[in-house]
């Protein structure tokens, strides 16, 4: 099977799976741009499992074709609910994600979690951050508050998702400083112990006033991290 940058261009009769691993992680994390939609706690978990070999495994195996032309149908791991997005669903919602794969999947949130019901899911009883990556994983998540926690508890809780290749997100407080958005959820995709950095992304796929430069990513010190970032989720592939 054939694939384009933004999806499948063939199908054969007996495929299943539009898209491979390699296909996910062909854009990984710079496939998902957040539009219009306040779902950031769900974008920037969608950007980080997608970025993670395990993620794009497990992306690859939650989107199968529909029944007919143009149709895909999304399986979310953590509660077995399954629906159905076309794509004349992607354009109704605007959504503008970059690979289709991202489309697919948003749409199938936006459906799951009408009028933005998912940033307090009475479905799982989870806040935002949780939400989203329980959708994604189907595993539990952890969270911990930056000023509850001593610099060593931070970096270490941080280090031990990201050198295991699992995802974990970053809240940040109101009122934070350029480049950061406040009252936005962010993806941690590296950080450094011995320089004491950690690396994260914007799900908008840029920061504020650098027309996509950037792709989103900025990197902070842990010490201006914790200022600027109230909660830390993690969860497991």
């Amino acid at each position: 099977m054939l694939f384009s940058i933004s999806g499948p261009s063939v199908r054969a009769q007996n495929d299943v799976f539009p898209w491979t691993p390699k296909g996910i992680g062909d854009l990984g994390a710079n496939g998902v741009q957040q539009s219009r939609y306040g779902d950031c706690w769900f974008e920037a978990a969608l950007a980080d499992v997608a970025r993670l070999p395990r993620g794009q495994e497990r992306l690859s195996r939650m989107i199968t074709y529909g029944p007919n032309h143009n149709t895909y149908v999304v399986h979310f791991p953590d509660n077995g609910s399954v629906y159905t997005v076309t794509l004349d669903d992607i354009k109704a919602f605007g959504l503008r994600d970059k690979a289709l794969w991202a489309r697919v999947v948003e749409c199938a949130q936006l459906k799951r979690f009408p009028n933005g019901s998912g940033v307090n899911d009475p479905e799982s009883g989870r806040g935002a951050p949780g939400t989203g990556l329980h959708c994604l994983t189907g595993n539990r998540t952890e969270a911990i508050k930056t000023k509850e926690v001593n610099p060593e508890e931070l970096a270490t809780f941080i280090y031990s998702a990201v050198s295991s290749q699992n995802p974990v997100l970053a809240a940040t407080r109101q009122g934070v400083r350029h480049p950061l958005v406040g009252g936005h959820e962010y993806s941690i995709v590296d950080v450094d112990l011995g320089h004491q950095f950690v690396v994260l992304r914007n799900p908008w796929g840029s920061n504020p006033g650098d027309q996509s430069r950037s792709a989103g990513y900025v990197k902070l010190s842990l010490t201006d991290f914790a200022n600027q970032f109230w909660l830390v989720t993690r969860s497991w592939l």
